[in-house]
Order: C-alpha cells, then structure tokens, then sequence
C-alpha cells in the first residue's frame, strides 16, 4: 500500500507538468485517444472518475472485500486521488486540476505494461490544439 500512495502521488503531480522531455518513449496517438472502459467508480470527493474494465487484461483484481459493489483496488484510487488533490491543493496551495467537459477529472485503471506505473495525458480538441485539461492513465497493478 505504501508504494501505491507514493506512485499515485508521483502521477497526480504529473497532472500539473504533463508530458514532458520523456514523452518520446510512448506512442503519442495511443495516448490521446482515451480508453473505452467497462465501468467507473466515482471518488468520495465527487473529484475524480476512477475508469475500469471487469474482465480481460485492463481489468484490476477484483475482490471486494466490504461487498460494497466496487473493487478494493478501484477504491484504493480513489483514496489516494482524493487525498493526493487535498495535498496538493489545500495544503501546498496548487490550483486544482483542469476537469474536462463534465467537470470531473478522469483516472484509466489500465494494463500499462511491466515498470510502468502510469502517465498523464493532455486532452486536445479536433484541431490538434491542447483544452487545457488532461487524463491520467495508471497500472491495474502494481509490480515489481
């Protein structure tokens, strides 16, 4: 659990300098498109919408273990993105994230691949030009 928070932290910061010097390492058109997922959870703060698949490879382990409808994993994102924000934003006194259209910030729970633990992605219109809001794609698990 400790390293999750601390690679979410990492990520979400991210969010305020997305896509930097190392951008060339990933396919840019792969992650502009946003993913197409099964279902999402909503955080606690009503902030972030935690994006997952229920089967195949994308999809988290799904145990639930309070029975409560959603996978502990998907509310472990959501923990850490709510607490992370409230960091960054009530406590260091950064802006908040730029939503997209429905005012809520969107977090991917995708297979990124081994030593990948996630990557922020700037939202653009038809036009090729940046919205000024962004998405954050992160692992459905976390290896070593």
């Amino acid at each position: 659990m400790k390293y999750f928070f601390q690679s979410f932290i990492l990520i979400l910061i991210s969010s305020i300098f997305p896509k930097g010097v190392y951008s060339h390492i990933f396919d840019d058109s792969i992650l502009r498109s946003r993913p197409s997922m099964d279902t999402f959870m909503v955080s606690q703060s009503g902030k972030f919408h935690i994006h997952y698949d229920l089967s195949g490879l994308d999809s988290p382990i799904l145990d639930d273990n309070n029975l409560n409808g959603f996978p502990d994993y998907i509310e472990e994102v959501g923990i850490a993105a709510d607490y992370v924000d409230s960091i960054l934003v009530d406590v260091m006194n950064f802006l908040p994230v730029n939503q997209d259209d429905d005012g809520v910030y969107d977090i991917y729970v995708e297979d990124l691949g081994l030593g990948y633990y996630g990557v922020n992605n700037l939202d653009f219109n038809s036009l090729g030009e940046h919205t000024g809001s962004s998405y954050i794609k992160i692992d459905n698990k976390y290896e070593k």
